[in-house]
C-alpha cells in the first residue's frame, strides 16, 4: 500500500516509521520546487499534444506557489490535460479547489479530480 504525509504530520510520520519494518519501504519524496514543477508540467502536456493559455499557465504558477509535491503536481496536470471543452471556468475551478485542499484530499476527492 502507498502512504503519502507531509512533514507537519510529523507524529504520523514517526509511528509509520516505527511501523514499517524496512526502511527501504520508507521514501522520502522531496518537493519538486516551482520550476521543475512548471517543467514537469509541459512536457506532460506536450507528450498528450495540448497547450494552455497564458491565463491558464498563470493559473499552474498561482497553485504551484502553494505547493510543489509530486502528487500535487500531478493533481495540477491532471486537471489541465482535461478534454478541451472543459474551458477556462472549469479548469480555473478545478485549481482553486486544489489550492484549497493545502492540507490535503481524501480519496473520493483526489477520484473527483482525476475523472
Amino acid at each position: 500500500f502507498f502512504v503519502s504525509i507531509t512533514p507537519e504530520a510529523s507524529r504520523i510520520g514517526t509511528t509509520i516509521k516505527r511501523l514499517v519494518e524496512d526502511d527501504e519501504q520508507y521514501v522520502h519524496v522531496p518537493p519538486l520546487g516551482m520550476g521543475l514543477g512548471l517543467e514537469v508540467i509541459a512536457e506532460w502536456m506536450k507528450l498528450v499534444g495540448r497547450t494552455l493559455t497564458a491565463r491558464q499557465w498563470d493559473l499552474v504558477t498561482k497553485a504551484l506557489a502553494y505547493c510543489t509535491l509530486p502528487l500535487f503536481v500531478k493533481l495540477i496536470y491532471a486537471t489541465v490535460a482535461r478534454k478541451r471543452e472543459n474551458g477556462k471556468l472549469l479548469v480555473s475551478h478545478a485549481l482553486s479547489y486544489i489550492t484549497a485542499a493545502r492540507s490535503g484530499l481524501s480519496d473520493s476527492e483526489v477520484e473527483d479530480l482525476v475523472r
